[in-house]
């Protein structure tokens, strides 16, 4: 990694470092996630690519409740999966190299990358873990899950638990993903939906079901700060 890419992740991750630690959060809670924030139960937590600022101070306040998993994140192989590998490096949180576009629609995997991820997705289930994925990375379109992201998470055999996070205000970057920078001193707010599965019809309206779960808490996380979520 360049040493330019370096400073300027390093620069991001200093000021995320700030912006989490001052904003004036507020946790919406669905009674089936406190399981999985609590460390009693295993899950794959999922949600959308422009909330990925927000992922360190939803998973914090997991390990502030005493939760001994790690969560494992799944990025891409490329540059942009590079640098977040070492972001959240920050925060503890593990990066899982392969992305949901290595995986095929008709539930195979591709012989690169997404074959070795999921191997490694398995093990990692195996071992205890949380797992991370977001469905419509790494480059979009924005919130339509990528082929094969239901059948990649509906494979470890675990229930899925949707994220969302805000703040007002905020910042909106003019990526593909409409990205979501928190700022300093804001008020915020941290979502963990209702878990659901995929079930063994993943591959008949799987990426549905998971689009409507993860636009339902990003939904509630603009609606408790009084916004339109957009």
């Amino acid at each position: 990694m360049a040493f330019s890419t370096r400073l300027v992740t390093a620069l991001i991750g200093a000021y995320l470092d700030l912006t989490l630690r001052t904003v004036r959060w507020r946790l919406v809670v669905d009674p089936s996630a406190q399981a999985v924030i609590d460390g009693d139960l295993q899950a794959v937590a999922v949600l959308w690519h422009e909330f990925l600022p927000f992922g360190p101070a939803l998973w914090r306040e997991a390990i502030r409740a005493g939760n001994p998993r790690r969560l494992h994140v799944m990025v891409s192989r490329h540059r942009d999966g590079q640098a977040l590998a070492r972001l959240f490096a920050r925060w503890g949180l593990e990066v899982i190299a392969g992305s949901s576009d290595r995986v095929r629609a008709d539930g195979g995997t591709r012989p690169k990358g997404g074959a070795t991820a999921l191997r490694r997705l398995l093990a990692l289930r195996d071992q205890g873990a949380v797992l991370g994925l977001t469905p419509d990375g790494p480059r979009g379109p924005r919130r339509v899950p990528a082929a094969g992201a239901a059948m990649l998470a509906a494979r470890t055999s675990l229930s899925l638990l949707p994220m969302a996070g805000a703040t007002r205000p905020a910042l909106r970057l003019r990526s593909w993903d409409r990205m979501r920078v928190p700022l300093p001193f804001a008020r915020g707010v941290l979502v963990y939906g209702p878990l659901f599965d995929i079930g063994a019809d993943r591959h008949a309206g799987g990426d549905e079901i998971v689009r409507a779960a993860l636009d339902g808490v990003a939904r509630i996380a603009a609606e408790a700060l009084g916004r339109v979520d957009d």
